[in-house]
Order: C-alpha cells, then sequence, then structure tokens
C-alpha cells in the first residue's frame, strides 16, 4: 500500500474525520498568526513545552517542518448543543488531543520519522517542568499548530477538507480578524436571546488584557460593572476579569 494513503487510512481509524494532505513547498509561516501566540489570550505562552517560546522561533518551527515532502492536516468535527456551549468546545479540545495520542502510537508501529503537531497547549501534567526542567515525555510531546504560525483556514483549502461546518459552529481564521465579525455574532447572540428567550439583559465578561475583546464591548454599547481580581487555575496567573452589563 502507498505510504500516504496508509496514514491518511490510519488517521481515519484513529478517529478523525477528515484529513488532507499538502506539499509542504506550498506552506506559508504566517509571523503576524505568531505573533497572537505572544499575546498570551489562551494563558499557555510560556508556561508549556508545547507552545512558544519553547518551540523556538518561526524560522526554526519552518526548518523542522521543511524536512518533510508533505504534511496531513486533520480534522474532527464536533456537534454542539447551542452556540453558548462553552462546555461542548472544551470537551472538544481535549477530545481532538486524545485522538492525536491514539494516531500518533499507530504511526509508531510503521513510520519511523514524522513531525506531528496538534492543538493548544498540552494536558500530559498537571504543571508543565517549562521552563526550569526539560519535558518529562519528550516522546508524547505534540508541539501547537498555531505556534507554528500557520493559518487554519488556508491549510484546510489547501487539504481540501471542510473549515466551516454548519450551524452551532464558529470558525474564524486569521484572515477574518478585524473585519467587523466579532461584532456581528455578538449582536446575531442578542436577537438570538431577544427572540427566543425574552432576553432584556446580557453580561459580557473578558480579561482586562484583551484589548479587542474590552474595545467590541465598548462598542457593543455595554457598560462596565465591576473589576475582579482572579487566578487563573491552569497555571496560577492572576488577571482581572472586567464585567460588562448591556440592557435592551
Amino acid at each position: 500500500m502507498d505510504i500516504c494513503k496508509k496514514i491518511k487510512e490510519t488517521a481515519i481509524q484513529s478517529g478523525m474525520w477528515q484529513a488532507g494532505f499538502i506539499n509542504t513547498r506550498d506552506l506559508l509561516f504566517y509571523p503576524e498568526i505568531r505573533e497572537i501566540c505572544n499575546g498570551n489570550s489562551c494563558r499557555n505562552y510560556g508556561k508549556t513545552w508545547a507552545c512558544p517560546p519553547a518551540t523556538g522561533t518561526i524560522d526554526e518551527c519552518k526548518k523542522r517542518v521543511m524536512q518533510y515532502e508533505k504534511m496531513l492536516l486533520l480534522s474532527i468535527k464536533y456537534d454542539l448543543e447551542n452556540p453558548f456551549d462553552v462546555e461542548g468546545m472544551q470537551n472538544a479540545m481535549f477530545s481532538f488531543k486524545g485522538s492525536v495520542d491514539i494516531f500518533d502510537e499507530k504511526l509508531k508501529v510503521f513510520l519511523l520519522d514524522y513531525l506531528l503537531l496538534s492543538n493548544e497547549g498540552c494536558r500530559k501534567c498537571t504543571k508543565c517542568t517549562y521552563p526550569d526542567a526539560p519535558c518529562r515525555f519528550p516522546e508524547y510531546l505534540h508541539h501547537s499548530i498555531e505556534g507554528y504560525g500557520f493559518n487554519i483556514y488556508e491549510l484546510a483549502k489547501a487539504a481540501k477538507i471542510k473549515y466551516n461546518n454548519g450551524e452551532n459552529t464558529i470558525c474564524l481564521g486569521p484572515d477574518y480578524t478585524r473585519k467587523g465579525y466579532g461584532k456581528q455574532i455578538v449582536k446575531g447572540l442578542i436577537e438570538y436571546c431577544r427572540n427566543t428567550y425574552g432576553a432584556k439583559e446580557f453580561i459580557y465578561s473578558t480579561r482586562k488584557e484583551n484589548k479587542a475583546s474590552n474595545q467590541l464591548a465598548n462598542a457593543m454599547g455595554f457598560k462596565l460593572v465591576s473589576s475582579e481580581s482572579k487566578i487563573d487555575n491552569r497555571d496560577g496567573h492572576m488577571y482581572y476579569l472586567l464585567t460588562y452589563r448591556y440592557t435592551l
């Protein structure tokens, strides 16, 4: 069997929904996408061996990838109960990591050399050893694909796999940021809640350092009502949670 076909079949057997190959010579590495990681909105920057800056510079990431002729992009479709199903989104993120681990174990049986990237962060340890000591499980470490500067929407298009999967899914690639879509989404959610549940008051919370989110709240007419210090239970980081209110 052709090795590419075998790898793709193994991905599907591991629980992946779609998989498609891309020639690495066609890949683009965007410094501006890597800069999103530096903004640390996910709280993983500088906290894990799986994310920047531990993954090296974008040039080092590119050199790592370009050792190979082809890249296989993987995806899994997860259904949400509704647009507010945050728990479902988090479960999907962890579930995808589990499928990547299964795929990794199956690849090791017949493939000696490969680079396997995954979604953000790492959940192998309660607390990562970075930067004080080497990774405890380097053989199970999968770097974050976002940290390599890839535009996922662009990759999906090149791999001929779906990026937008229909109702109760939200997919925004870097090409579609800062174009007013966030405002449209919030406006749509307000209309949905008003028409479906008769809602008249809306609460909007975001971290103080998330400038784009705070600008969106102000632009939509939300009024700041409180600022509360919090501790992120993932890494012990202290942050301020700003809460806004909007009344119809």
